[in-house]
């Protein structure tokens, strides 16, 4: 396979397939990551068991797991099917360790949050080909009703007696090349 630039002024390229034998089969694709990331954290706040197929098929779905079980919530990855059935006392401290291991920690905080009132967790870790920016998460916490303390070691995160609160927060985009909207 060769990839050449596209005629048009686009940054867009050609892909041109050779060798004389034309392509056929079937391709199971897998559940995308930046989705199922996300669906994990909201099947914490199930009050039924959830059960996502397809998930994909990388460190993070098993980790994810790992940092669930140890919330209280009973949560398995196997073959592509995600489980989750929370339990009634979620604990509400994500395990550093596993929290320093994927970017998708304060998703999975706000879940415990909501579900608690309350949240301690570490920085997000994961890859390292950019900063793991959490401001819009720590906003939408705020304006929850949650007051948010900082510390070398990570973020705790508590709601007043009421528990979270509904809120509008502007959380814009951030591209690797900077803010867009």
């Amino acid at each position: 396979m060769t990839t050449a630039p596209a005629h048009d002024a686009m940054d867009t390229a050609l892909v041109r397939i050779t060798g004389g034998h034309p392509l056929s089969g079937r391709m199971s694709v897998q559940g995308s990551k930046n989705i199922a990331l996300h669906l994990y954290a909201a099947a914490l706040l199930a009050d039924v068991p959830v059960a996502l197929t397809g998930a994909p098929n990388i460190t993070d779905s098993g980790v994810c797991a790992q940092i669930l079980r140890h919330t209280g919530a009973r949560a398995s990855y196997d073959d592509g099917c995600f489980t989750v059935s929370p339990a009634g006392v979620i604990c509400p401290v994500i395990h550093p360790e596993l929290g320093r291991r994927v970017r998708t920690t304060a998703v999975l905080a706000a879940a415990v949050l909501a579900r608690t009132g309350q949240v301690a967790f570490p920085y997000p870790g994961g890859d390292a080909f950019c900063p793991r920016l959490i401001d819009r998460h720590i906003a939408a916490m705020q304006a929850a009703g949650a007051e948010v303390v900082t510390d070398d070691t990570g973020i705790r995160a508590r709601c007043g007696p009421r528990g979270v609160r509904a809120f509008t927060v502007d959380v814009g985009a951030v591209t690797l090349t900077g803010r867009v909207g």
